[in-house]
């Protein structure tokens, strides 16, 4: 049987298909704390997948134990890293587009949440896109 989420479902959220349980109900209480939209625009990867995308070799995201949110600005990218560190996920990658239009010089791209259990932890990276 499925389990169900309260933020979550895979008709809504196809790209949570494949994502490991322990992770969607930690993401969903991460999504419930935030109090924000938890938009996933990638979750899990082929390797192939994950090298087009960019994405290092030993990626949680092969394993189904990494999601990457949409983020758009500094007020929604902050309450997505409240939620989830206080929905106990221990590695972020803050993923930003330089973009010289934006008195910032960048915009926010989307945050990379993982639970690894075999990456370090706890890890804050920046990703420059």
């Amino acid at each position: 049987m499925e389990k169900k989420f309260t933020h979550f479902n895979e008709k809504q959220d196809p790209k949570i298909i494949g994502l490991d349980q322990e992770f969607m109900a930690t993401l969903d209480r991460a999504r419930h704390m935030a109090g924000v939209p938890f938009i996933i625009t990638s979750g899990l990867r082929s390797f192939i997948d994950n090298e087009n995308a960019g994405g290092v070799r030993d990626s949680a995201h092969i394993t189904g134990h990494a999601a990457d949110i949409r983020c758009q600005n500094s007020e929604q990218a902050f309450k997505i890293i409240h939620g989830a560190l206080a929905a106990g996920i221990q590695r972020i990658v803050i993923g930003i587009k330089l973009d010289k239009n934006e008195p910032s010089g960048f915009r926010y791209h989307n945050l990379h949440l993982d639970d690894s259990k075999v990456l370090p932890a706890p890890r804050l990276a920046i990703k420059i896109y």
